[in-house]
């Protein structure tokens, strides 16, 4: 996996006249659904652009976070949205291309439902540890989960997520045995990562910026765009 694609979509089908839609749009505030918790990077990012938008569109751009399910719940509840425009969402490919294939009922077509704007930003992830952590790259990391397979443990902000993705694919790729402890979100899983209680995970450079910044983290042991 190469890049993070995070989307800005626009729910619905809306075709009106170019006409009309320059003489009306926007005449009312506008949502902008994230489906993930609050502090995760693509709440950041859509924080971000619902500023911008408001100050360009001359309308306010609501940010809603609906979390669950891997933003499946958040997506589910765009994709029902009145296709009239005003509801957009802030998704990562990790709804819209890997849900589909771990979800067994989906309940939106991530093609049919839902129409991509822009690609917003390629956001990187570093592997991060525990302050005490005694791996200094990712060389002595691997190391370090092969002398106890399957006894370390790594954190993700959910099963599905691109970070739980990375890891497995990092773990298929060295040997290694690390065993999968999966959180409702990112703030919570870095927390116990430098509470010590989980040694290890993979997260965006966003989500962590405040702890890294703060020497809460071990350096980066290996960063890549997945």
């Amino acid at each position: 996996m190469r890049f993070i694609r995070l989307f800005l979509v626009l729910i619905g089908f809306v075709l009106m006249t170019t006409a009309v839609v320059a003489q009306t749009y926007p005449s009312r505030p506008i949502h902008l659904i994230v489906p993930y918790p609050p502090g995760q990077s693509i709440d950041i990012m859509g924080r971000l652009i619902a500023d911008k938008l408001s100050v360009a569109l001359g309308q306010p751009v609501i940010v809603e976070n609906k979390a669950g399910a891997g933003g499946v719940i958040g997506v589910d509840a765009g994709a029902k949205a009145a296709p009239d425009g005003y509801t957009l969402i802030m998704i990562s490919n990790g709804t819209l291309v890997i849900a589909p294939w771990l979800v067994e009922k989906i309940p939106f077509d991530p093609v049919k439902d839902v129409t991509p704007i822009a690609n917003a930003a390629s956001v990187a992830h570093v592997l991060v540890a525990a302050p005490d952590f005694p791996a200094n790259n990712l060389a002595e990391f691997v190391a370090w989960a092969k002398a106890k397979p399957g006894g370390y443990y790594y954190a993700s902000p959910g099963s599905g997520s691109t970070q739980h993705l990375t890891m497995e694919m990092l773990k298929t790729r060295t040997g290694i045995n690390i065993v999968h402890v999966p959180y409702k979100a990112s703030p919570q899983a870095q927390t116990d990562i430098v509470g010590g209680h989980v040694p290890v995970m993979f997260d965006s450079v966003p989500a962590l910026m405040t702890q890294l910044s703060a020497g809460k983290l071990n350096q980066p042991l290996q960063a890549c765009k997945t």
